[in-house]
C-alpha cells in the first residue's frame, strides 16, 4: 500500500511540473531586430534558435521554469533567463530583447 501511495504522489508531482511548462512548439519573433535569428523551436527542455534557412544556430537546455521564469543554459556554460506568459488565448516569449509568439 506504502509503495501505491508513493507512485502516485510521484505522478502527480511529475504532471504537475509539466502542467506549469512552457508549451513546446515554434515561436516567431515579433520584431526583427537580429536577422540571423527569427525563431526559437521549443521541444521539451531544449530551446532551439533557428536563421531564416532552418538551420539551428544557438541551442540552450531548460534548466527550471518557475512562474513564467525560464532558467537556461547553453552547451558552452553561459547561462540566461527568459520568461514567457500567456495572453488572450496566446503564449509569448522574452529572450534577448526579443518577443515571439507561439505559431
Amino acid at each position: 500500500m506504502k509503495k501505491i501511495k508513493a507512485l502516485l504522489i510521484t505522478l502527480l508531482t511529475v504532471i504537475s511540473l509539466f502542467a506549469f511548462a512552457i508549451p513546446s512548439g515554434c515561436y516567431e519573433g515579433s520584431s526583427r531586430h537580429n536577422r540571423d535569428r527569427c525563431a526559437i523551436q521549443i521541444s521539451g527542455d531544449v530551446l532551439h534558435f533557428i536563421n531564416r534557412e532552418g538551420d539551428v544556430i544557438a541551442r540552450w537546455n531548460i534548466i527550471s521554469d518557475k512562474d513564467g521564469v525560464l532558467s537556461l543554459k547553453s552547451a558552452y556554460g553561459a547561462t540566461a533567463t527568459a520568461t514567457w506568459w500567456s495572453e488572450d488565448g496566446e503564449i509569448y516569449l522574452n529572450f534577448n530583447y526579443e518577443t515571439y509568439t507561439r505559431m
